[in-house]
């Protein structure tokens, strides 16, 4: 029992400082001021009056774990639960980012510029604790209406819990993955971030007590660094309004860079650098410019990776009915535009709740870019977002449900759930995706420091930790066996190195398109299909190696989207170049528009005229055979297709070294491609996908 106050004030300030704890008399006596249920003015007050003021053993003991946690260098404000932002304070846990002084500067910036502006809409991308988005639905007031939205469920609990503690009202909590947001064209005034923007190298220099206890997925962005605010910049070019401002918090070393991106992007007609009180990089302002044809447009697939947030309780939906998605009367902002989406329909279009011993059919998937499987709801009441328990070959797995249906009866296979997931499963799934981070980083390391030819793409831990799997793209094969021993001594975990395709990696860590859109592959596409030659001819595209590849190399997915409706055309289309015989003489065509359903023909006096496919029917049309086609008999088919001379691609090696592969550069090249689609179907974790696999060997296999 020490035996007055003050001295054992001085003496916790001396020890901290002896260990080396940063701001030592700070730490000490916050502490010791929660210990005794004080704030730290009423602490140094009661030091002073009543210096010889007796402590408690029991203070003493709350006292002592504290202190242990300090030591280890745990934060304080995960020590105390809470950090001061903008005069308000927040809770604050592991799941989500510390508020920094620093980022209070872009609340500031956004006030400053918004003053005088007509009530508006704004969206917070990567809220975490929810100080931005929360502090600007306070300081803009009620008429103003705010999105904040985050990948990680715990992190937006803790949002929600900040917003209804602090009485922002005016906000809607969206989960999904911010780099596709579900936001409308043209229908934000303010669109704020604080995105990761530390790179792997930086982040191996961080403090301890950053690394340790801060989330990795909330600070690393890439190699570069610079990753998310470039998807970022191209995202604020189509969300926002005209004269919308788009802020962003950015290193010290990345303003630079960041200004030339926004420079070569015609949406921007301002784009500036904001600089702390060290003088540092601290934010990019950009704001849009007023012309509405610098918009993008939206193309077929629908953003489907996001929703409502399912977790909020009942107290939650009564005491903060605004703060749950969309209300009566539709928002552009809160709604996301799910109707379009058959995979994922919105949570007001769930079916009814049935009888407990009725089964319902759930649709589920195991990752955000993931494919959709059925499982089976026997007694369990399951909603749309719901993370749920069930069973696979390779063990138990979380799985989150983006559709419910009734059951017709007839898929009695079908395997059931185990149940809902508990609060233990949501904390295991994110551990899991702290350690692939984590794990990400170590491998790259050991990748560089063995001089492997290959590109670590994503870490896979599965939800038992039975098994981690590590993604990976090379121009052939590489032996990792050293690289498996290395991983397998570092985590005492089974390894499995999996090489895919390029396709398959653009699928798996997203990337921006020539339309300045997230990439399909990404967004919606959750298996690939063939895309070919053929389909940009019948669309009549010019056949520009450089458009018509994608960020992957090869040909653009989007090439599919319409083909359907160019075949339908064709086919009831005359042939190009061919000569028919009509009612008004002989017309060879020449041109074919699908947009006006019509063709342009060439008369017998070298005159163009152009028929709706209506009227060309009217005129009884007989095509002409030329002599050619008249004196050649037409070749049999070939069983299992291809013609003489074609390329077989995957005879040549792929011209990539990793990461974004060289350009395509003659048309023989995406001939080439042709044959070679490169698919590697999505699968869940229960089953092997079809592809390239290279698994562990056996005796590398730790149990």
């Amino acid at each position: 029992m020490p035996s007055s106050l003050s001295r054992f004030l001085r003496d916790e300030r001396l020890s901290f400082q002896n260990a080396g704890v940063e701001s030592p008399d700070l730490s000490a006596e916050l502490l010791l001021a929660s210990s005794l249920g004080l704030d730290r003015p009423g602490l140094l007050r009661l030091a002073l009056l009543e210096p010889d003021h007796p402590l408690e053993e029991a203070a003493m003991k709350r006292y002592a774990a504290l202190r242990e946690r300090r030591l280890a260098g745990e934060p304080m404000a995960y020590i105390l639960g809470g950090k001061e932002f903008y005069g308000r304070l927040f809770r604050v846990t592991p799941d989500a980012l510390i508020p920094r002084p620093e980022t209070e500067l872009l609340v500031d910036a956004a006030l400053e510029h918004l003053a005088g502006r007509p009530p508006g809409r704004f969206a917070d991308l990567g809220t975490g604790s929810g100080c931005i988005a929360i502090t600007l639905a306070l300081e803009l007031g009620p008429e103003w209406r705010g999105l904040a939205l985050d990948f990680s469920a715990p992190a937006l609990r803790l949002a929600l819990e900040n917003a209804r503690a602090l009485g922002a009202a005016n906000l809607a909590f969206i989960l999904g993955d911010y780099t596709c947001p579900p936001l409308r064209p043209a229908s934000l005034d303010l669109l704020v971030a604080n995105p990761p923007y530390i790179s792997e190298g930086e982040y191996a220099a961080l403090d301890h007590g950053v690394r340790a206890f801060e989330p990795v997925t909330a600070l690393v962005a890439g190699p570069e660094g610079t990753e998310q605010l470039l998807g970022l910049l191209a995202l604020g070019a189509e969300a926002l309004r005209p004269a919308g401002l788009l802020l962003l918090e950015l290193g010290q070393s990345q303003g630079q860079s960041l200004l030339e991106a926004a420079s070569a992007q015609p949406a921007w007609s301002e784009s500036r650098i904001l600089r702390d009180l060290t003088g540092r990089d601290r934010l990019l302002l950009a704001r849009r410019g007023q012309s509405e044809s610098l918009l993008f447009s939206r193309s077929k697939g629908r953003m489907t990776d996001l929703e409502v947030l399912p977790v909020l309780d009942e107290e939650a939906k009564e005491s903060a009915p605004d703060v749950s998605g969309p209300t009566a009367e539709p928002d552009p902002v809160a709604v996301a535009d799910l109707e379009a989406s058959p995979a994922l329909p919105d949570v007001e279009d769930a079916p009814p709740e049935q009888d407990e011993g009725h089964a319902r059919l759930l649709e589920v998937r195991f990752r955000r870019n993931g494919g959709v499987y059925l499982f089976r709801a026997d007694r369990e009441k399951v909603a749309v977002g719901d993370k749920v328990m069930v069973e696979t070959e390779q063990g138990a797995s979380l799985a989150e449900v983006v559709s419910v249906r009734a059951d017709n009866g007839k898929d009695l296979e079908i395997r059931p759930i185990k149940g809902l997931a508990g609060d233990e499963d949501l904390s295991l799934a994110e551990e899991n995706r702290n350690l692939a981070s984590e794990s990400r980083l170590f491998c790259r390391q050991r990748i560089r420091e063995r001089n492997l030819d290959m590109k670590l793409v994503d870490v896979e831990v599965f939800h038992d930790r039975s098994k981690m799997i590590f993604y990976f793209t090379a121009p052939g094969r590489v032996d990792f066996r050293d690289l498996v021993k290395d991983l397998v001594q570092e985590y005492h975990i089974r390894i499995e190195l999996r090489q895919i395709g390029v396709r398959h990696e653009v699928q798996m860590i997203g990337a921006l398109g020539n339309c300045g859109m997230a990439c399909c592959c990404r967004r919606y596409l959750r298996r690939f299909a063939p895309v070919t030659i053929k389909m940009a001819k019948e669309q009549n595209l010019f056949l520009n190696p450089a458009k018509l590849s994608g960020i992957c190399g090869r040909l653009l997915c989007c090439l599919a989207n319409e083909q359907e409706n160019y075949e339908d055309f064709h086919r009831n289309s005359p042939k190009l170049g061919k000569k028919y015989q009509t009612g008004q003489g002989v017309m060879k065509v020449i041109r074919a528009n699908l947009f006006r359903q019509s063709i342009v023909v060439l008369t017998e006096v070298g005159e163009e005229r152009e028929f709706m496919l209506e009227a060309w029917s009217l005129l009884n049309p007989v095509r002409l055979e030329s002599k050619s086609e008249q004196q050649q008999p037409r070749p049999h088919a070939r069983k299992g297709g291809g013609g003489a001379g074609r390329t077989n691609s995957r005879s040549a090696p792929e011209k990539l070294t990793g990461g974004r592969p060289e350009a395509v550069e003659t048309l023989a090249d995406l001939q080439e491609q042709e044959n070679d689609p490169d698919l590697f179907p999505d699968a869940p974790p229960e089953e092997k996908p079809d592809g390239s696999i290279f698994g562990l060997p056996g005796r590398y296999a730790k149990k």
